[in-house]
Protein backbone atom coordinates (compact mmCIF):
# COMPACT_ATOMS: atom_id res chain seq x y z
CA UNK A 1 0.00 0.00 0.00
CA UNK A 2 1.37 3.39 -1.02
CA UNK A 3 1.69 5.84 1.88
CA UNK A 4 1.11 9.49 1.12
CA UNK A 5 2.85 12.35 2.85
CA UNK A 6 0.15 14.83 3.79
CA UNK A 7 2.59 16.86 5.90
CA UNK A 8 4.79 18.02 2.99
CA UNK A 9 4.03 21.37 1.40
CA UNK A 10 1.23 20.99 -1.15
CA UNK A 11 0.81 22.54 -4.58
CA UNK A 12 -1.45 25.56 -4.68
CA UNK A 13 -4.60 25.22 -6.71
CA UNK A 14 -4.43 26.98 -10.03
CA UNK A 15 -7.02 29.73 -10.37
CA UNK A 16 -6.25 32.26 -13.10
CA UNK A 17 -6.44 35.91 -12.11
CA UNK A 18 -6.46 37.43 -15.62
CA UNK A 19 -10.26 37.74 -15.56
CA UNK A 20 -11.64 39.21 -12.31
CA UNK A 21 -15.17 37.83 -12.78
CA UNK A 22 -13.87 34.33 -13.52
CA UNK A 23 -11.44 34.56 -10.59
CA UNK A 24 -14.32 35.32 -8.20
CA UNK A 25 -16.48 32.53 -9.65
CA UNK A 26 -13.65 29.99 -9.48
CA UNK A 27 -12.82 31.00 -5.91
CA UNK A 28 -16.49 30.44 -4.98
CA UNK A 29 -16.46 27.06 -6.74
CA UNK A 30 -13.21 26.08 -5.03
CA UNK A 31 -14.60 27.03 -1.61
CA UNK A 32 -17.74 25.00 -2.31
CA UNK A 33 -15.72 22.02 -3.57
CA UNK A 34 -13.52 22.08 -0.49
CA UNK A 35 -16.66 21.86 1.63
CA UNK A 36 -18.19 19.10 -0.54
CA UNK A 37 -15.27 16.75 -1.19
CA UNK A 38 -15.42 13.56 0.80
CA UNK A 39 -14.62 9.89 0.79
CA UNK A 40 -17.84 9.30 -1.18
CA UNK A 41 -16.68 11.55 -4.05
CA UNK A 42 -13.12 10.15 -4.09
CA UNK A 43 -12.03 7.75 -6.84
CA UNK A 44 -12.87 4.23 -5.70
CA UNK A 45 -9.33 2.86 -6.00
CA UNK A 46 -8.00 5.75 -3.88
CA UNK A 47 -10.72 6.06 -1.25
CA UNK A 48 -8.73 4.04 1.29
CA UNK A 49 -6.05 6.78 1.18
CA UNK A 50 -8.43 9.77 1.28
CA UNK A 51 -8.02 11.93 4.39
CA UNK A 52 -9.58 15.19 5.55
CA UNK A 53 -6.04 16.62 5.70
CA UNK A 54 -5.90 16.38 1.90
CA UNK A 55 -9.52 16.69 0.78
CA UNK A 56 -8.68 17.13 -2.93
CA UNK A 57 -7.06 13.69 -3.08
CA UNK A 58 -8.80 11.44 -5.60
CA UNK A 59 -11.23 14.18 -6.63
CA UNK A 60 -9.75 15.37 -9.93
CA UNK A 61 -12.12 13.74 -12.43
CA UNK A 62 -15.33 14.78 -10.69
CA UNK A 63 -13.90 18.22 -9.91
CA UNK A 64 -12.98 18.78 -13.57
CA UNK A 65 -16.53 17.86 -14.59
CA UNK A 66 -18.06 20.28 -12.06
CA UNK A 67 -15.73 23.09 -13.14
CA UNK A 68 -16.65 22.42 -16.77
CA UNK A 69 -20.34 22.79 -15.81
CA UNK A 70 -19.65 26.34 -14.65
CA UNK A 71 -16.95 27.64 -17.00
CA UNK A 72 -16.97 25.34 -20.04
CA UNK A 73 -13.72 24.55 -21.80
CA UNK A 74 -11.96 21.20 -22.08
CA UNK A 75 -10.86 18.55 -19.64
CA UNK A 76 -7.19 17.65 -19.93
CA UNK A 77 -5.13 14.86 -18.40
CA UNK A 78 -1.60 14.10 -17.27
CA UNK A 79 -1.48 10.30 -17.69
CA UNK A 80 1.80 10.04 -15.76
CA UNK A 81 0.06 11.30 -12.61
CA UNK A 82 -3.45 10.14 -13.61
CA UNK A 83 -4.69 13.69 -13.03
CA UNK A 84 -7.47 15.67 -14.73
CA UNK A 85 -8.08 19.42 -14.78
CA UNK A 86 -9.61 22.08 -17.01
CA UNK A 87 -8.47 24.17 -19.94
CA UNK A 88 -10.61 27.28 -20.43
CA UNK A 89 -11.56 28.39 -23.92
CA UNK A 90 -8.92 31.15 -23.76
CA UNK A 91 -6.19 28.58 -23.05
CA UNK A 92 -5.97 29.23 -19.31
CA UNK A 93 -5.52 26.15 -17.14
CA UNK A 94 -7.80 25.77 -14.11
CA UNK A 95 -6.88 23.06 -11.61
CA UNK A 96 -8.96 23.11 -8.45
CA UNK A 97 -7.70 19.77 -7.14
CA UNK A 98 -3.99 20.39 -7.70
CA UNK A 99 -3.35 20.65 -3.97
CA UNK A 100 -3.32 16.87 -3.71
CA UNK A 101 0.23 16.94 -5.11
CA UNK A 102 3.34 17.84 -3.17
CA UNK A 103 5.29 20.91 -4.26
CA UNK A 104 7.66 20.00 -7.06
CA UNK A 105 5.34 17.60 -8.87
CA UNK A 106 5.21 18.80 -12.47
CA UNK A 107 1.94 18.17 -14.26
CA UNK A 108 1.90 18.07 -18.06
CA UNK A 109 -1.33 18.08 -20.04
CA UNK A 110 -0.86 15.34 -22.61
CA UNK A 111 -4.42 14.28 -23.45
CA UNK A 112 -7.88 15.80 -23.90
CA UNK A 113 -10.85 13.93 -22.51
CA UNK A 114 -14.43 14.42 -23.64
CA UNK A 115 -17.22 14.68 -21.13
CA UNK A 116 -18.68 11.50 -22.60
CA UNK A 117 -15.42 9.64 -21.98
CA UNK A 118 -15.24 10.98 -18.43
CA UNK A 119 -18.71 9.63 -17.66
CA UNK A 120 -19.03 6.47 -19.77
CA UNK A 121 -15.62 4.89 -20.41
CA UNK A 122 -15.01 1.45 -18.94
CA UNK A 123 -12.61 2.94 -16.42
CA UNK A 124 -15.13 5.63 -15.44
CA UNK A 125 -17.85 3.05 -14.96
CA UNK A 126 -15.57 1.03 -12.67
CA UNK A 127 -14.77 4.20 -10.72
CA UNK A 128 -18.45 5.19 -10.48
CA UNK A 129 -17.43 8.59 -11.87
CA UNK A 130 -20.96 9.50 -12.96
CA UNK A 131 -22.42 8.76 -9.53
CA UNK A 132 -19.61 10.59 -7.73
CA UNK A 133 -19.91 13.54 -10.11
CA UNK A 134 -23.68 13.81 -9.56
CA UNK A 135 -23.16 13.79 -5.79
CA UNK A 136 -20.47 16.47 -5.94
CA UNK A 137 -22.34 18.59 -8.51
CA UNK A 138 -25.51 18.59 -6.45
CA UNK A 139 -23.66 19.54 -3.27
CA UNK A 140 -21.79 22.40 -5.00
CA UNK A 141 -24.96 23.71 -6.63
CA UNK A 142 -26.74 23.69 -3.29
CA UNK A 143 -23.96 25.72 -1.68
CA UNK A 144 -23.78 28.16 -4.59
CA UNK A 145 -27.57 28.49 -4.67
CA UNK A 146 -28.06 27.22 -8.21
Amino acid sequence: MKELDFTSPRQKNLIPDNDPARFILLQQIEDALRHCWGHDTCADWEVYMWKPESPAFGQCAVTALVVQDFVGGKIIKDPDHDHYWNLADDGTEVDLSREQFNVGVKLQAQEDRTREYMLTSERSLKARTSERYNTLRDRVRQILGE
